[in-house]
This record gives structure tokens, sequence and C-alpha cells, in this order.
């Protein structure tokens, strides 16, 4: 939006602070990432922690936030309706982290039930956008239906 001259540069990081899956993150946040209600995510954030506070914010930062748009998408899904996924996991600092899995079990505590689960080798790299250094190459992507339950 910079480039574009869509918004001023000293409101580059207001919008950027908006943004689910950001790096930036102002030294008072790092001590206390928050909780994401799921265990198996917490007790990963907290061994990232140990390496990097930093990545670990992160880490948990998204998962809080995509709970929350979650919640509102399957607040707006009509009874029976889908919600298609693709996500894939990471490491961070070394440790394997289960996106895909996480996100599945936070859409499933919202109600929704998976229907299908897909597994996509990804053999092209031509769109790779660039990741940190404490990232790894994701090597295949899950495609995930959920459907929301009759309530």
């Amino acid at each position: 939006m910079g480039w574009l001259g869509a918004t001023e540069k000293e409101t580059l990081r207001q919008l950027e602070d908006q943004n689910i899956g950001r790096e930036h993150f102002s030294l008072s946040k790092i001590a206390n990432p928050p909780s994401t209600g799921l265990a198996a995510a917490d007790e990963r954030i907290r061994q990232i922690a140990r390496i990097n506070p930093l990545r670990a914010l992160i880490a948990a930062t998204y998962l809080a936030e995509m709970r929350a748009a979650f919640t509102e998408s399957v607040r707006v899904l009509r009874p029976c309706g889908y919600l298609v996924l693709i996500a894939a996991n990471n490491f961070v600092c070394g440790k394997e982290f289960m996106t895909q899995r996480y996100l599945q079990h936070i859409l499933e505590e919202l109600g929704l039930k998976t229907r299908l689960r897909l597994i996509d080798a990804i053999k092209s790299r031509g769109l790779m956008t660039r990741r940190n250094a404490t990232a790894s190459v994701i090597t295949r992507e899950w495609a995930l239906v959920l459907e929301k339950i009759r309530t």
C-alpha cells in the first residue's frame, strides 16, 4: 500500500498490525504470547519461546487471531455449508509446527465437522515468497473440507 501511495508511510505499521501472520511486534508483547486454547500448540509455543521468544509470539498470535477469524466465518456460514481451508505445516526454530492440524482443531471446536482431508505435495516453487531464515521450505499442504453441522 505504501508503494502504491494508498496510505501514508506513518500509517503502514497500524495497517500491518491488523494483518494475521504479521512478524513485527513491540518488545513489550514478546514476554507473554497469547494462549491459543490448544494444549498441543501452547506446549510447542513454550518450547519455541525458550529458543526465540519473538517467533513464539508470532506463532501464538497467528493461531489466536485465526481463531477469531474462524469464529466469525463459522457464525456466518449457513447450516450444512462448507468451509475449505488450505494450510501447511512449518518448522519454527527447528520445531515442527502443525499449523494445519491446529487450525483443523480450532474449526472443529467451533462446531464444524471434517469431511475430507487431502495432502498435496508442492512440486513447484514458482510463486514462492521469501520466508524467514528460521522457517523451512514447505513441501506439502493440506486441503481440508469442513461442514457446519445443522444446529
